[in-house]
C-alpha cells in the first residue's frame, strides 16, 4: 500500500484518497481492510474494475520509492530546463503606499538606460536558449512603461527570437491603476500575455489603504475595475485578479468576486482568487496579517465551503512547477541591476547574488543554497510526509532559513476533501 494513501470517512462512506495521483475514489469497506492488509489479488478477484483504478491512482501494488525517484528526477528536469525567466523591476517606486508591502520605503529606484543595455547584453548571452520568459514587476511597473517598452523591442529584435528558435512571452503584476488606452492596445505588441491585478477588498477598504496624498480623492478602486473590464473587452490577455485579504476583511472576497463577475464580458479569461495579507520582511501589517499556513487554510476552508460551484477550489493541487529560486536559470533583476533569487529579497544587499553588469562578483554560498538545498536529501522530514507529493517541499527561501517550510495540513486536506464529497 502506498504511504501516500489516506483513508477518509464521511456519513458511512468509505474513501480513500492518494495524493502522489492526486485522485479520490469512493470504497467499500471489504475494499478499504483488503487494502489496509495488502490482499490485492482478492481485490483483482472479486473486483476487476476496482483493482484496476487503484493501480492507476497509484494506491496499490507501488513502490514509493521508486515514485519518489521519479519526483526527484522531474524537479532535476525543470531546475534545468533551457529556459530563460527573469523578473525585471523597471522602478521600485509605487503610486500608492500600501501598508503591507514588504518592499523597504528607502529602497526607490528607477532603471537607467544603461542598466536597461546590460540586461539586454545579459539575455544575448543565451543563444541556445528554447525559450525566453519575462515578469514585469516593481514597484509599479506602468509607472516606467516607457523602460518596459524598449527592453521588449530590443529582446523581440534578437536573432533568435526574430527567426523563431526562441519563443518569447512575458506578463505583469500591476495595481491597475496606470493604464490608459495607449497602454492597453500596446500589450500585445510587447508580449504581454496576463496580468495580475490587485485590488484590497471593497470599495471602502481598498480605497481606505489606497489613499494616499496625490489620490486623495480618487475612487482607485473603481478606476482599477474600470480598467479590468476595458482590457477584458479589449484584448485577449488574461487577467488574474488577486483580491488581497486579511482578517479583517476577509469575507468581503465574495462581495468583490460577484461584482466583477457581473461586470466583465469574456469570464474565460479571468481568474479571481484571495491573496493572503502577511507579515514578510516585518511590513506594518500589524495584528490583520495572516501568521501562518494553518489559519490561512481556515480562512480558505470558510470562503469556500459556503459556495457550492466553489467547492472545487479546495480539492488539493499538485505543485508542478519550481519557483525562480530553484530553477538554474531564473533571477529577479532590481533597477539597479542586482539579482536576486526570491521576489521578496528585493533590495536587501545581503540578499544580492550578483549584478547584471559585474557577473564575475557571485554569492556562490547563497545561490548554491537557493539552487541545491533540496527537500529530498535523506534527513529531510518531508520524505515521511504523506502529501510530500503535493507542496514539493514548500517555501525554498524557509528552507535555507531554517523556518517552517510544511505547506501543507493533514486535518485540512481530509476536511476540504469531505466537503467536495458532500457537494458531489
Amino acid at each position: 500500500m502506498s504511504k501516500f494513501n489516506i483513508f477518509i470517512r464521511n456519513k458511512k462512506k468509505d474513501f480513500i484518497y492518494n495524493s502522489l495521483s492526486n485522485n479520490l475514489l469512493e470504497i467499500n469497506n471489504e475494499i478499504k481492510c483488503l487494502i489496509e492488509s495488502k490482499n490485492y489479488n482478492v481485490i483483482k478477484k472479486n473486483n476487476k474494475l476496482m483493482f484496476e483504478k487503484l493501480q492507476e491512482s497509484k494506491m496499490i501494488e507501488v513502490n514509493d520509492e521508486d515514485e519518489l525517484a521519479k519526483l526527484k528526477l522531474n524537479r532535476l528536469i525543470k531546475q534545468t530546463l533551457n529556459v530563460l525567466s527573469l523578473t525585471i523591476c523597471p522602478t521600485t517606486n509605487c503610486n500608492f503606499a500600501c501598508y503591507y508591502c514588504y518592499e523597504k520605503a528607502d529602497n526607490k529606484h528607477d532603471m537607467t538606460l544603461q542598466v536597461e543595455n546590460d540586461i539586454v547584453d545579459y539575455i544575448k548571452n543565451f543563444e541556445n536558449i528554447d525559450q525566453i520568459n519575462i515578469t514585469w514587476y516593481g514597484g509599479e511597473p506602468l509607472l516606467k512603461y516607457e523602460t518596459i517598452n524598449r527592453i521588449t523591442k530590443e529582446i523581440l529584435n534578437l536573432k533568435n527570437i526574430s527567426i523563431g528558435k526562441t519563443s518569447y512571452s512575458s506578463n505583469m503584476v500591476t495595481n491597475g491603476y496606470l493604464f490608459t488606452d495607449e497602454i492597453i492596445f500596446s500589450l500585445k505588441n510587447n508580449n504581454i500575455n496576463s496580468l495580475q491585478i490587485t485590488l484590497d477588498g471593497n470599495k471602502v477598504s481598498h480605497n481606505n489603504i489606497r489613499n494616499i496624498d496625490s489620490y486623495e480623492q480618487t475612487d482607485s478602486f473603481g478606476h482599477i475595475v474600470s480598467n479590468i473590464i476595458k482590457i477584458n473587452k479589449l484584448t485577449d490577455v488574461f487577467i488574474n485578479v488577486r483580491v488581497n485579504i486579511s482578517k479583517e476583511n476577509a469575507t468581503e472576497f465574495f462581495e468583490v468576486y460577484d461584482f466583477l463577475m457581473k461586470q466583465i464580458s469574456f469570464k474565460d479569461r479571468i481568474s479571481i482568487y484571495p491573496g493572503f495579507i502577511q507579515n514578510i520582511n516585518e511590513c506594518q501589517t500589524h495584528d490583520c496579517a495572516f501568521q501562518n499556513k494553518k489559519e490561512k487554510d481556515a480562512c480558505l476552508y470558510d470562503l469556500f465551503s459556503i459556495r457550492p460551484k466553489l467547492r472545487e477550489r479546495l480539492y488539493p493541487q499538485n505543485k508542478d512547477n519550481i519557483c525562480i529560486a530553484q530553477h538554474l536559470n531564473s533571477f529577479l533583476i532590481d533597477p539597479l541591476g542586482d539579482m536576486y533569487k526570491c521576489w521578496v529579497d528585493i533590495g536587501l544587499k545581503e540578499k544580492r547574488l550578483l549584478n547584471v553588469k559585474k557577473r564575475n562578483k557571485i554569492n556562490v554560498v547563497l545561490l548554491s543554497k537557493y539552487i541545491t538545498d533540496s527537500p529530498f536529501d535523506s534527513a529531510s522530514k518531508c520524505l515521511k510526509c504523506s502529501l510530500f507529493p503535493l507542496c514539493g517541499g514548500g517555501c525554498q527561501k524557509f528552507r535555507i532559513e531554517n523556518k517552517n517550510c510544511c505547506e501543507m495540513d493533514k486535518s485540512h486536506l481530509i476536511k476540504s476533501l469531505k466537503c467536495i464529497i458532500e457537494n458531489s
